[in-house]
């Protein structure tokens, strides 16, 4: 049996189709799976099999040594999926490569464990983030040390190789990566993306919390599930004492900065079911399902002292800061958010006229 360098660069054309179908899934799948351990897996299984697709279509040397593009996708698993998907990918393409068999089988396999270790080595240089064209580059020429996996092979059949086949599966390899690193890395920029443009439009710059739109929308959507179960939930307006004055003596930025601590306290003291969002001005809202009225008077209690026994240092100033806090729940079938709302607003300005740095509590009707 007898190849041809010109094969090898044919075989890399048959898997511009794999690449495609690669990035293709890649782009779902950020999208889509889960955001934790589930998205590396996923990318790793990707990979894995993309690897041994790429096996499948092989060419052979007349010394039985596998010539495929696996490098490519052993070395682009970690950038883009992490370590976990660094030896999933790995472990799927070795255990294909020892059942093809051959007598190049344990040098394909330090080929495989070789290119995903230098992948992992570059993703942590990196520190995960989004390769560009540079680094790619550079990735690629490193994988060509790949090549030395060949040491395995009896001297002759090494010197055999590389002669006939080094130059393209040198070119093959940085091809390869620039290639599918390129279009990976443009998916990744437009998902990336896509989550910033999604986290501001739903979140408060200031705070951190989410934003009055935000607040509502899943607000609407949670009583009505409560509604439907008949399980309860609550609401707490939290409102700075005497903000207006802070903003005055001391500026709009020092009453930024309050409002930032006080939110700082309210998210600690709250579970990370609570929905809190800066619902507007000196204003901050929570939402509590599964959550009975006296649960929320006590998560409100805390609030209270929490911000009341700290205090900011304001241009030389230690500024005592209050808040007060209106509280309301549906304990029963049939209450809307929208009655709870306006019940934990009357509550609200019951604490203000009650002295401020108060807790008050009025039940939904």
């Amino acid at each position: 049996m007898s190849y041809a360098p010109s094969e090898i660069f044919l075989s890399l054309l048959h898997n511009a189709g794999l690449m495609a179908l690669v990035v293709m899934a890649y782009s779902t799948l950020v999208r889509h799976a889960p955001k934790l351990g589930g998205r590396s897996v996923m990318i790793g299984l990707l990979f894995g099999l993309a690897g041994v697709l790429s096996m499948a279509d092989l060419i052979r040397t007349p010394e039985g040594v596998q010539l495929d593009s696996r490098t490519v996708m052993a070395a682009l698993a970690a950038p883009f999926g992490g370590l976990v998907a660094a030896v999933i990918a790995a472990c799927i393409m070795g255990i294909f490569r020892m059942i093809q068999g051959g007598a190049g089988a344990v040098t394909g396999l330090a080929a495989i464990a070789m290119a995903s270790t230098i992948g992992y080595v570059f993703h942590r240089i990196w520190k995960g983030r989004t390769p560009n064209a540079e680094q790619l580059l550079v990735l690629s020429l490193a994988i060509c040390s790949v090549l030395a996996c060949l040491a395995l092979l009896p001297r002759q059949t090494a010197v055999s190789v590389v002669q006939t086949a080094a130059i393209p599966l040198v070119t093959n390899a940085v091809l390869g990566i620039l290639l599918l690193g390129a279009f990976l890395a443009r998916e990744d920029r437009h998902f990336r993306r896509e989550e910033e443009l999604r986290t501001e439009a739903s979140t408060d710059a200031l705070t951190a919390l989410a934003n009055r739109r935000t607040f509502d929308r899943l607000a609407y959507r949670i009583s009505e599930s409560a509604r439907a179960k008949g399980s309860p939930f609550a609401m707490l307006l939290v409102d700075v004492d005497r903000f207006k004055s802070i903003n005055d003596r001391f500026g709009h930025l020092a009453g930024d900065r309050v409002l930032a601590s006080i939110a700082a306290i309210v998210k600690a003291e709250t579970r990370q079911t609570d929905i809190v969002a800066r619902y507007g001005g000196e204003e901050i809202a929570v939402l509590m399902p599964a959550t009975s009225l006296r649960v929320a008077e006590r998560v409100a209690e805390r609030i209270r002292q929490s911000v009341a026994g700290q205090s900011l240092a304001v241009e030389g100033t230690d500024l005592e800061v209050t808040v007060s806090i209106g509280v309301s729940g549906a304990d029963k079938a049939g209450v809307v958010f929208p009655s709870v709302f306006k019940a934990a607003d009357d509550a609200l300005y019951d604490a203000k006229n009650n002295g401020r740095n108060r807790v008050e509590l009025r039940r939904a009707a």
